[in-house]
């Protein structure tokens, strides 16, 4: 099974984990980098960086087909996953 987690954003971003305090700072908004959506924040004493591209992506776990590939930083981890606008997610079967 891969690593579970949830990004959310509105005036603030969100990182829940499992295992792990939830990662909360505030949304200063996206930056358009090379065709890639950035929003750089800082959670605690950790920065988080989240970074999205517009690209059919899947999970590797079901045949769920997502709109976004997804990168997040916190600290010195790195997240890689998918991620779809929250009334567009791909429903299964």
């Amino acid at each position: 099974h891969g690593v579970i987690w949830i990004l959310k954003g509105r005036t603030q971003i969100t990182l829940q984990r499992p295992d792990h305090p939830a990662a909360v700072g505030p949304n200063p908004g996206l930056t358009m980098q090379e065709g890639k959506a950035v929003w750089e924040t800082q959670a605690g004493t950790d920065r988080l960086v989240v970074t999205l591209r517009l690209e059919d992506c899947s999970d590797g776990m079901s045949d769920l087909k997502y709109d976004y590939a997804a990168e997040v930083v916190i600290g010195s981890e790195t997240l890689k996953g998918c991620a779809g606008k929250a009334g567009a997610m791909p429903k299964g079967q």
